[in-house]
């Protein structure tokens, strides 16, 4: 037996054009997306679980990590694996809960290991009406999560330049009338502070290692510089200036590196 309205996520509406055939009749929405009873069980617990313990934020979105074996391997190593994810997103949320700051976190675990799996990235926003897949980046080694989130970040950290490439809040000023700086340490949301909607898309672009056009850095860089600027002028929130160009050049020299 075949059913048409069982897939677990609302990502399509059989009253839309385009998604049902025959003339938007639900009985024949079986032909436009055939599922088996037995694959519509296994798909809702699937689903169900990945939402539910496979999944995070990153910065401006929802996003699920689905591991999967290169090669044939024993089902108990597999689930060997999938459990260590769990707990590793398990101690996220807890983390999350305290508000600290771990939007890479999940990111750095899978880069300590080894070239024997490969991850999907689901990036998406759900609501109680709809499911909508905002980007999908399929086949990641863990090596690539490594020089993303642990070897190029290292390299950029060191630079001279981020060692005071910070300045200090004044409410957090030993002496409110001194100037201090603090070491700036590279993570995705320096990244984001540049790109807004195209993040994700700057995101996609860095797994799969294509290369970053140096004119559409600077556009972004002088946008946002040029936003930043207004909102000083109408007294609205912003950000330091010398930050903000610091962030700039540790963006530019991070993508340079790659």
């Amino acid at each position: 037996e075949v059913y048409g309205l069982a897939f677990p996520l609302p990502y399509a509406s059989v009253d839309k054009p385009g998604m049902v055939a025959n003339f938007f009749k639900q009985r024949e929405n079986w032909k436009n997306y055939p599922v088996s009873r037995e694959a519509a069980f296994l798909l809702d617990l699937g689903v169900k679980y990945l939402l539910r313990n496979l999944s995070s934020w990153f910065y401006v979105s929802s996003y699920a990590a689905l591991p999967s074996p290169i090669l044939d391997i024993d089902f108990e190593k597999y689930k060997k694996l999938v459990k260590r994810f769990e707990q590793v997103f398990a101690d996220e949320r807890k983390n999350r809960q305290a508000k600290a700051k771990i939007e890479d976190l999940v990111m750095k675990k899978i880069a300590e290991e080894q070239n024997y799996f490969t991850i999907d990235l689901i990036f998406y926003k759900q609501d109680k009406n709809a499911f909508k897949i905002l980007k999908y980046i399929e086949q990641i080694l863990p090596s690539r999560f490594r020089t993303l989130f642990v070897d190029v970040p290292n390299i950029i950290n060191e630079k001279p330049i981020f060692l005071q490439g910070k300045l200090v809040n004044k409410k957090k000023r030993k002496k409110a009338d001194e100037i201090e700086y603090e070491k700036l340490t590279f993570n995705f949301g320096i990244i984001k502070t540049f790109f807004g909607e195209a993040f994700l898309d700057v995101v996609h672009k860095a797994f799969l290692g294509e290369p970053m056009a140096r004119e559409f850095l600077f556009d972004n860089f002088m946008d946002t510089y040029r936003n930043n600027y207004k909102n000083i002028k109408a007294q609205k929130a912003f950000e330091t200036p010398y930050n903000l160009i610091t962030k700039a050049f540790m963006t530019y020299f991070y993508f340079a590196e790659l």
